[in-house]
């Protein structure tokens, strides 16, 4: 199971780490949050490719107090779609 390819949407990796800031959380914290658990690690890379699978970055926009439409890479989809 761990070869199987999970759906991903291109995030705006520079607004999420913006938004971190703003509020005060650091990666580490945010993968801890029970909305996105994932390990720090993982969330890493997610933010370092520019993608993430849906569920998580509902969970991150959640944390951040946002809808997760605003941290979706407007280029990206276009460019998928």
């Amino acid at each position: 199971m761990a070869n199987r390819k999970i759906e991903k949407w291109p995030i705006d990796t520079k607004l999420i780490i913006e938004m971190m800031k703003e509020r005060g959380l650091s990666i580490r914290r945010l993968a801890k949050n029970p909305l996105v658990d994932r390990n720090e690690r993982t969330l890493r890379e997610y933010l370092k490719e520019g993608y993430m699978p849906p569920n998580i970055l509902k969970g991150v926009a959640e944390v951040l107090k946002i809808d997760h439409v605003v941290l979706l890479d407007d280029l990206g989809i276009i460019a998928h779609h």
